[in-house]
């Protein structure tokens, strides 16, 4: 039952620092790719501007997902051994 224990919250951990990876990865690029955006825009290309602005949101979210679902199995790990450490030997 304890092996459940650490599997939910192991599983938790990853997932909310993945969703937060994404979410700040989507974020960024899109603070990045938007003066690109409007240069294309102003210039005329806007099809060239919203797909370069597309591809931008969606590679940086891929990136910042994978990192964060990386910092999360580490964090979860890390959290795991740290909890039976501290757990009194039964």
């Amino acid at each position: 039952m304890s092996h459940q224990y650490y599997r939910v919250r192991r599983s938790a951990i990853t997932d909310a620092l993945a969703l937060f990876g994404l979410l700040a990865g989507i974020l960024g690029a899109a603070r990045f790719g938007w003066p690109f955006m409007t240069a294309n825009a102003d210039a005329g290309h806007i099809e060239r501007g919203v797909a370069g602005l597309a591809g931008l949101i969606v590679s940086g979210g891929i990136a910042g997902g994978g990192a964060g679902l990386i910092a999360g199995a580490l964090l979860a790990w890390i959290w795991a051994r740290v909890h039976r450490w501290s757990r009194p030997k039964l």
